[in-house]
């Protein structure tokens, strides 16, 4: 087995778990569920930080998956109609195409203009309230090597 076979073979074996540690795989993303609680500005601030952004949540296989972080305790998600009442978009600025909206939600009671994953649905939440939070990342990617014959060391 020649080098390219080799990292070929590697890459379809690990794509889906390039991942910094800390993190989890998922669909070629990696996913970082914080520890401590932080309101939604700073849970965003963060997950910018860690060269990532809060959670988007599209299909039910993601809803699912992002289920698993949340077992004990609400955590924003990168959703928020605070630019526009009632428009729900997402940090990356895509619309609102999939959503498991609690029953009665959003609501908007006193103002609430950011959502939290709670109990497997989705809740509109004062953004000011401290949560636990989901960052959310590409995952590294197998790169071809360079060529190196004419490279002089």
């Amino acid at each position: 087995m020649n080098l390219e076979e080799v990292r070929n073979l590697f890459c379809k074996t690990v794509a889906d778990s390039l991942c910094l540690s800390g993190w989890e795989a998922h669909k070629q993303k990696c996913y970082k569920f914080s520890k401590e609680k932080k309101n939604w500005k700073e849970s965003k601030q963060e997950c910018e930080f860690l060269n990532s952004r809060l959670i988007i949540i599209n299909t039910p296989e993601d809803q699912k998956f992002a289920e698993k972080f949340h077992k004990q305790y609400p955590c924003w998600i990168g959703l928020t109609d605070q630019e526009n009442e009632g428009n729900w978009t997402w940090v990356d600025g895509t619309p609102l195409s999939f959503s498991q909206w609690l029953d009665g939600e959003p609501n908007n009671a006193g103002d609430e203009d950011c959502a939290v994953l709670k109990s497997g649905r989705w809740n509109d939440r004062k953004c000011n309230y401290l949560f636990h939070f989901i960052c959310q990342q590409r995952a590294l990617r197998c790169i071809k090597a360079a060529a190196t014959d004419n490279v002089c060391f």
